[in-house]
């Protein structure tokens, strides 16, 4: 599965990395007008389904697909 923009979900291609090893992303095709990150995909079943939560107590990643949940406590 190739990688999408995590803003406007269209594709993305890595064009190489910074000095320290960082990803370096860029829109396959058009230009955007915003910076460039992939979205993220779920560790289980690497659906791009994968959204992002806030609680109170902490924040996580829960895949709408599988059902994947992985959770971070502030407290931790």
């Amino acid at each position: 599965m190739s990688a999408v923009c995590k803003d406007c979900h269209d594709p993305i291609v890595r064009v190489g990395e910074t000095s320290s090893g960082l990803a370096l992303w860029e829109h396959d095709g058009e230009p955007a007008d915003h910076k460039v990150e992939p979205k993220p995909l779920c560790d289980k079943c690497r659906s791009l389904n994968y959204a992002h939560y806030q609680t109170n107590w902490g924040y996580g990643w829960r895949c709408a697909d599988c059902g994947h949940d992985e959770y971070f406590s502030l407290g931790d």
